[in-house]
């Protein structure tokens, strides 16, 4: 009988192991660009949080890091990089050597050990400025976006995993979100009032979009909405208001489609297929009105 041997970051999590923790101030929240990237030789969640109080000023990411053996620490490189000319923060984590030789000697003691960095961005509850955030984690782990509040509004946000999920808890985008996943499903609640696109191959796609303006205060008159999952269903709820275009495109069934109660505009489906559907919305004081074209 051949002996299976088990996943070495399995192993790592039922010895419950203690992070190390590093706590980085990234500076003020006006006008800052935050990149993260975690490349495909460490697994880790990613968390979008805001301050417990209202003292908070500056964003701050704590890292925690595990690793299955002491000594990965010599291999796994966590840097932050601050470009302050260009309010640009680099956050990443990859192996430590940047030479051809020394990364193919890494990647093969990584497949025997594990690293996990989890990744927590906490920013202050009064964040109404220009902030672009960027993640990209390849190996696995998920990014949740855990806002509660309204105050807190991000301009940009670009969210890829190869593996994990993508959650919303709740969050207010400005401008554009971007999410992408692969195996991974994404769902939530998300406030935008501009673009939201999502992205799976092989994960189901479940979003509810906020568009009331409340404290986003855009004069954006267009919300454009594209959902794709090459192999899973699709499910997009709108809360009012909403102005704009939608398209929806599912690799195995018909994507389905709902309104709040109080949903007050009218809504035109111009195209509908065995796994598609899109169309227009517009702002009319009157009941909603599906119609097919």
């Amino acid at each position: 009988m051949i002996k299976s041997i088990k996943d070495p970051c399995i192993l790592m999590a039922e010895r419950r192991l203690e992070p190390d923790l590093v706590v980085y101030s990234l500076g003020p929240s006006p006008n800052l660009n935050i990149t993260l990237d975690i490349t495909e030789y460490v697994l880790g969640d990613v968390t979008v949080l805001e301050a417990d109080n209202w003292m908070e000023d500056t964003v701050r990411a704590k890292v925690y890091q595990y690793f299955s053996h002491p000594d990965i620490n010599d291999v796994i490189n966590f840097q932050v990089d601050f470009r302050e000319r260009y309010n640009n923060v680099h956050l990443w984590a990859d192996l430590h050597s940047t030479d051809a030789e020394g990364r193919k000697r890494e990647a093969k003691i990584m497949k025997n050990h594990c690293a996990r960095i989890d990744v927590e961005f906490i920013f202050p509850k009064l964040s109404d400025s220009n902030i672009r955030l960027a993640v990209n984690t390849r190996k696995g782990g998920d990014i949740r976006i855990r806002t509660e509040g309204k105050l807190v509004i991000i301009d940009d946000m670009k969210l890829e995993t190869t593996v994990g999920d993508i959650l919303f808890e709740a969050g207010s985008v400005r401008n554009s979100a971007k999410l992408k996943t692969g195996r991974g499903k994404i769902q939530g609640t998300i406030r935008s009032m501009q673009q939201v696109e999502a992205t799976t191959t092989l994960g189901d796609i479940g979003l509810v979009v906020d568009a009331s303006p409340g404290e986003l205060g855009t004069s954006s008159d267009n919300l454009n909405i594209t959902l794709q999952s090459a192999k899973s269903s699709i499910d997009l709820g709108l809360i009012q208001r909403y102005h704009g275009w939608f398209s929806l495109k599912s690799g195995i069934d018909k994507p389905t489609f709902t309104l709040s109660p109080d949903y007050t505009d009218i809504v035109s489906i111009t195209k509908s297929s065995a796994t598609s559907l899109s169309g227009w919305c517009q702002r009319e004081p009157c009941k909603a009105l599906l119609m097919s074209v």
